[in-house]
């Protein structure tokens, strides 16, 4: 892909916005796997210029801290992570999927992650774990689908993050929704579901509202606004 134009992303009554070019997709699932150029270095995988297939066997070869990133400057997708299948994490102490746009757990997926820490970040502007604001920059729970470990859970997103139903729950130790890079949730938070979670903290910059259940006493992290 060679980008010779010029963009201007300024948003007068609004955020600025990020320039992507029809970053990738990747599938994470329990099939054969189709990197499509990628490859797993330093605990990250990044650099697919197609639409990445990766097993969770894979995923669980790697150990210590594990980073799979969506590429910007691919030319196959538009920057989503998928959860197709379910799968248990017994490899990685620490694992962070940061997608360009949306992370996706498709209806019925559950990923036990055991006593692993959880990072998701939908959005990513390509730098840490901050994010840009945008229409579809939402971490999605459809349907059954679950999140679980005994460890601690990160999300933030340039939009929102919900479930679609009271079906989808999200089990953590803490769980912590958000940051202050200005930029985060406009769209708010909606997990409807009975989730299980001991400490919650949430930042919204963006104004968002607040929705959540828990199915158990919860302490209010420090940080948290908006309940």
């Amino acid at each position: 892909l060679d980008f010779r134009g010029v963009t201007d992303t300024a948003a007068p009554r609004g955020f600025a916005g990020t320039l992507l070019l029809d970053p990738n997709d990747i599938h994470i699932d329990n099939s054969t796997d189709d990197l499509q150029g990628g490859m797993f270095s330093g605990g990250i995988f990044a650099g697919g210029t197609g639409n990445p297939i990766i097993s969770w066997a894979t995923i669980n070869a790697q150990t210590g801290s594990l980073e799979i990133r969506t590429n910007s400057a691919a030319s196959s997708g538009a920057g989503d992570i998928y959860l197709d299948a379910s799968g248990t994490l017994t490899g990685p102490s620490t694992f962070t999927l940061l997608a360009n746009r949306a992370i996706n757990f498709a209806s019925g997926v559950v990923l036990n992650a055991g006593s692993s820490d959880v990072n998701l970040v939908a959005g990513w502007n390509n730098s840490g774990f901050s994010v840009s604001p945008g229409v579809g920059k939402n971490i999605i729970f459809a349907s059954n689908s679950a999140l679980q470990t005994s460890g601690d859970v990160w999300m933030n997103a340039g939009n929102s993050v919900y479930s679609v139903d009271t079906t989808a729950v999200v089990t953590a130790n803490k769980l912590t929704i958000g940051n202050t890079n200005g930029s985060s949730l406009p769209g708010g938070v909606d997990l409807k579901g009975v989730n299980m979670v001991n400490t919650l903290a949430v930042q919204s910059d963006g104004g968002g509202i607040l929705n959540f259940k828990n199915g158990k006493a919860l302490t209010i992290g420090a940080g948290a606004f908006g309940i």
